[in-house]
């Protein structure tokens, strides 16, 4: 059951990021970490938001600090956001295939 429920949730965020709805993709990947159980497994999750979290929000505020233009920076940060939500999608994805949780 659980293996089924982390597998659906994966593919789920993965039909979000096609649709454009990063921000939610990447909170349901972030929920997984509720049904996985192994202290090894949590402590890489939680390493790996804290990285991406902290870089995502870096390259944010390195595009608003930029000189160009407002359309010119919406562009690069939605662009940086997507990256950011298929970065999730990708390490979600392989960590259930390492550990075989999925």
């Amino acid at each position: 059951m659980t293996n089924e429920f982390i597998t659906n949730e994966i593919n789920t965020a993965h039909a979000m990021i096609n649709e454009g709805v990063f921000d939610q993709a990447v909170e349901r990947l972030k929920m997984l970490k509720n049904r996985i159980h192994d202290e090894t497994i949590l402590t890489d999750i939680k390493t790996f938001e804290k990285e991406h979290d902290d870089t995502l929000d870096l390259r944010l505020k390195e595009i608003n600090g930029s000189s160009n233009d407002q359309l010119r920076k919406q562009v690069d940060a939605a662009n940086q956001i997507k990256s950011y939500a298929v970065s999730y999608l990708k390490f979600f994805s392989k960590l259930t295939y390492d550990h075989d949780i999925f």
